[in-house]
């Protein structure tokens, strides 16, 4: 299922915006068909999807908040972003796989993922807790009911792994290797002094 490509810029008049960032920077993986550097533009996050426009371009994308099936922030020493993945079949039209082809067979296998890379680093708390707050809003249809408290929305795992499937054990894994979650809005460090332990041993 392809990813909502907006050839004209959004109409937010009726929409309840909980951000809005400008000179943010898109990076698609696998990258698209015809476009060789990142796109730049305006990133609005708001209580019904995700809208991002692209000025120079004349493009740009919407998400819905169930076809991200994980946002995270990362940081490493050359970017820092906001990262999103999407579900299983939804990408976008004209994603060259990675072996070059983009057959619709292909296109069904593609694992999409997004990197929103702000100018000001310092935006990518509010723009997390922003996605984090209107990804509640929007609970999974297959959760049997079960909806996650807002006190859980900072990477909150399900407590049964085996309730997650192939490819969503696959991103967790590879986000164990590049992720670090916040606590309390900052970084870990392996050299913390464990005031966390005796709550998480506790629960």
């Amino acid at each position: 299922m392809p990813v909502t490509i907006l050839t004209a810029q959004p109409d937010l008049s009726n929409e309840v915006v909980r951000h809005s960032e400008s000179g943010v920077e898109l990076e698609v993986l696998p990258p698209l068909r015809g476009i060789t550097e990142n796109m730049k533009g305006d990133l609005n996050i708001t209580e019904s999807q995700v809208y991002f426009w692209s000025e120079s371009h004349n493009t740009g994308v919407a998400l819905w908040y169930p076809d991200i099936i994980i946002h995270a922030i990362m940081r490493q020493a050359d970017r820092e972003a906001i990262y999103c993945q999407l579900g299983e079949g939804i990408h976008f039209p004209a994603q060259v796989a990675e072996n070059g082809n983009n057959d619709d067979e292909e296109d069904e296998d593609i694992m999409a993922e997004l990197y929103f890379i702000p100018a000001n680093g310092d935006s990518l708390e509010a723009i997390y807790n922003a996605m984090s707050q209107c990804a509640v809003l929007h609970p999974d249809a297959d959760a049997d009911g079960e909806e996650f408290e807002e006190e859980e929305e900072w990477y909150a795992n399900p407590s049964d792994e085996a309730e997650l499937n192939e490819v969503q054990r696959a991103a967790l894994d590879h986000l164990a290797t590049v992720f670090q979650p916040p606590v309390n809005g900052k970084q870990t460090h392996e050299n913390d002094d464990g005031a966390f332990e005796d709550a998480m041993e506790e629960e």
